[in-house]
């Protein structure tokens, strides 16, 4: 195998197992102690969980070739006979070392990248070899691996036990998409978290049930201090904020039957703009908050709509593509004073800036797990205590009858932890964050003209920066982006398919020849300053060679009037 050969698999290979891990570790192995692998008659059970999380591994890299797919499953099935020879308890003592530092790094991910069985450039078996036992000592792992894995060829030692040890580092990406997605740790749990050991119901009254029953209210208490709510019976945990959001909306709704109108703003997440859509369609009377060209809303016309027709007013603290803030405070205060309930889609602000429901007027809020380093699929609805509330999963007596369905514990709890966490970076994601959040656009735009910051500048997220850059597509920023290893988003649609640019763009008026070329860069308390100078350097480069490219761009700049060059109008 080519060196070129090698590192191409070494990436893809590197990716699934990431997701390996956190897709399987909790998956696959929670389990484990109730299994012995010599039992043939759980061996098939256990064979078909294992392969539909390697599937899903696969899906979820996109892998097309079929070459590779088999390459890449072939690796993952090492990586899970390593994972059951260590056995679950092991496992959570290795996952709790994931930040111990390595001085062989380099090496470290080389071996967890090429399984045992497959070949690598030269001298590499050796280099390996040394590496894997460095980590083995650092890690002191003498006598957990099972010696059966080892005399049937299995990597016990190399792949599974470096991705333990802190290798599993995303290296080749430089700035993470935080505002969509957090990098979730399981290295951050101690070992009073003995509910990863545990398979009670905590909804039931035996022993077992009762240990995971108090790790939830734990978990419970912790989003509730994040949140500044007063009681912990204010928390109902979800499964992620689009149904927070539509159990908070339509529980309003049907608190409040003779109440036919409802208020939102046109620059609103999906969540709530697709459910206000359906709505009208059922014959409820939508009103839509307008937003200037720095995407503010007019409080005058917002109190002009509060009347006792309207039933629920729904508000995002913080633009998705944007950052910018919404005056929910206010707003909610005024809803109150006109007895209308007051909801607020705060999935992008929790855990970025303070937030302090128990003296507010808010009524209900949604967040979502994985924008503040909690696994994908849990989520909250809060409720002030004393609103008036309709569930939506109606079923057993799970969230006090407010949400059926057995809870997500290992998510719940995980979340709770990611919440005391956000809590003690509070200060870090005011000050560190955003300074490099500052640097970033200061930088880019000192080097690339016709480009300008999109939303309140002055107002808004700490992490997120929303660049506009001129006479060019956001989507061919972003895949040149990707090529360097800088994972950012595109506040055009044409990422889904659409020509038209994003909502927010086109509400706030931002030109045609702009809005397509927005980009959104976010941020987290993970960011380095490496990371920011890299973009920086990479981001002019980009443009320039797109900007060649572009109809509305001349050999000295853009065209004297570039919309009668080429002036397509918004749909």
């Amino acid at each position: 195998m080519d060196e070129q050969t090698f590192q191409q698999q070494a990436v893809i290979w590197g990716q699934a197992y990431e997701i390996f891990v956190k897709r399987g570790v909790l998956g696959c192995l929670a389990d484990y102690e109730l299994i012995q692998l010599d039992d043939p008659h759980l061996q098939p059970w256990r064979d078909t969980k294992t392969s539909k999380v390697h599937s899903t591994v696969i899906n979820e890299l996109g892998i097309i070739d079929e070459t590779v797919k088999e390459q890449t499953r072939s690796a993952l099935q090492h990586m899970s006979a390593v994972a059951y020879g260590l056995g679950y308890t092991a496992m959570r003592e290795y996952l709790k070392r994931l930040t111990q530092p390595l001085e062989n790094k380099a090496l470290a991910v080389q071996a967890l990248w090429c399984p045992l069985t497959l070949p690598g450039p030269a001298n590499f078996e050796v280099e390996r070899d040394k590496a894997c036992t460095e980590i083995h000592n650092i890690l002191g792992l003498g006598g957990k691996v099972d010696p059966a894995l080892a005399d049937k060829g299995m990597p016990a030692r190399a792949d599974f036990l470096l991705w333990l040890s802190g290798s599993h580092k995303e290296d080749h990406l430089l700035v993470q998409e935080y505002s969509y997605d957090m990098p979730f740790s399981m290295g951050d749990f101690s070992e009073e978290d003995a509910h990863l050991e545990q398979f009670g119901n905590p909804s039931s009254l035996h022993s077992f049930g009762n240990k995971v029953g108090l790790a939830v209210k734990k978990a419970r208490m912790q989003v509730q201090e994040l949140l500044g709510a007063e009681h912990e019976s204010e928390i109902i945990f979800t499964s992620c904020g689009t149904e927070s959001d539509s159990t908070a909306i339509l529980s309003a709704l049907k608190a409040n039957p003779e109440r036919r109108e409802i208020i939102t703003t046109v620059l609103e997440h999906p969540a709530i703009l697709s459910l206000y859509s359906q709505l009208e369609k059922e014959g409820y009377t939508a009103h839509y908050l307008k937003v200037d060209g720095k995407g503010r809303v007019n409080l005058d016309e917002y109190k002009r709509l509060l009347t006792d027709r309207v039933a629920v007013v729904s508000v995002m603290w913080a633009n998705n593509e944007t950052g910018s803030f919404f005056p929910v405070l206010e707003m909610a205060e005024l809803a109150n004073a006109a007895g209308v309930m007051f909801h607020t889609d705060a999935v992008q602000a929790v855990g970025k800036v303070p937030i302090d429901l128990k003296n507010s007027k808010i009524d209900m809020l949604s967040l979502s797990g994985h924008k503040l380093h909690a696994p994908k699929g849990i989520g909250v609805l809060y409720l002030k205590r004393g609103v008036r509330f309709r569930p939506l999963l109606r079923g057993g007596h799970q969230e006090r009858g407010r949400r059926a369905g057995t809870e997500n514990t290992a998510s719940i709890v995980a979340l709770g932890k990611a919440c005391e966490m956000a809590l003690e970076a509070m200060e870090h994601e005011n000050t560190e964050v955003r300074r490099l959040r500052d640097k970033l656009e200061a930088g880019i735009l000192a080097k690339v003209p016709h480009a300008f910051v999109t939303g309140d500048a002055s107002n808004r997220l700490p992490n997120t920066s929303n660049i506009a850059f001129e006479y060019i597509e956001g989507e061919a920023i972003l895949l040149l982006l990707n090529k360097f290893g800088i994972a950012a988003s595109s506040g055009s649609a044409c990422t889904s398919g659409s020509l038209e640019p994003s909502h927010v763009m086109r509400a706030m008026g931002i030109p045609y020849t702009a809005a397509h070329g927005t980009t959104r860069f976010s941020l987290s308390r993970y960011t380095t300053e490496e990371e920011i100078d890299r973009v920086i350097q990479v981001v002019p480069e980009i443009v320039a060679q797109l900007r060649k490219l572009s109809p509305y761009w001349g050999e000295n700049g853009p065209s004297a009037e570039p919309e009668k060059d080429f002036a397509p109008v918004y749909a």
